[in-house]
């Protein structure tokens, strides 16, 4: 464990099981470290990261959050290179709505990045979906056609077969399910909560 740290916000691991990075809760760091024959070894520190991290499907890549601002980097190895910045305020539409990135997803294909947004202000259009090629972005600019998608986004998720999308919201406001048919997102019906209510 690296001196001083005593909390852990998130822990990553690749696809392949080789690698995993754990992000510090109270700082923006984040450590690599390399697994093998069950025992983990440091590989490097990376600075700037926030608090939550996820690898793509393929393992290449690998997307941080930090308050307003995701980073995306090419992974070789234990080697992180980051490619691009996206900020929520100038890239994703949202300046003035003091945006907080709260979570972020790969699509199954690895071609999509999902991400959910809380502000500060009311009215800002809180759920991005971003199109990725090796070293840029689009944002998709209508992927919701007139579906209202405002509200404090927490958490977001694909459905393995990348058919749905499942959205967290805020305060006790429940979910939100879509359908994605290509670059289309359409809402779906969903039930309210069950406390204490798993799966088998």
């Amino acid at each position: 464990t690296p001196a001083g740290v005593t909390l852990y916000s998130c822990i990553a691991f690749s696809p392949d099981g080789t690698l995993f990075v754990a992000h510090s809760g109270n700082s923006e760091t984040a450590w690599v470290f390399r697994l093998s024959g069950g025992a983990a070894s440091y590989v490097r520190t990376l600075s700037g990261m926030g608090a939550r991290g996820v690898f793509s499907p393929d393992g290449r890549y690998y997307v941080s959050a930090n308050g307003s601002l995701l980073k995306r980097y090419r992974v070789d190895g234990g080697l992180f290179t980051q490619i691009f910045t996206i900020s929520a305020e100038t890239d994703l539409g949202l300046s003035g709505y003091t945006p907080t990135i709260n979570e972020v997803a790969f699509s199954p294909d690895g071609k999509y990045l999902s991400v959910a947004i809380s502000t500060v202000k009311s009215g800002g259009e809180n759920l991005k979906i971003c199109k990725l090629t090796d070293d840029n972005y689009t944002v998709l600019k209508t992927p919701f056609g007139s579906t209202s998608v405002s509200g404090a986004y927490t958490c977001v998720a694909y459905s393995m077969d990348g058919t749905l999308l499942a959205v967290g919201l805020g305060e006790s406001n429940g979910a939100v399910l879509f359908g994605v048919s290509g670059e289309t997102y359409t809402k779906k019906p969903f039930p309210s909560a069950e406390v204490g209510k798993a799966f088998s």
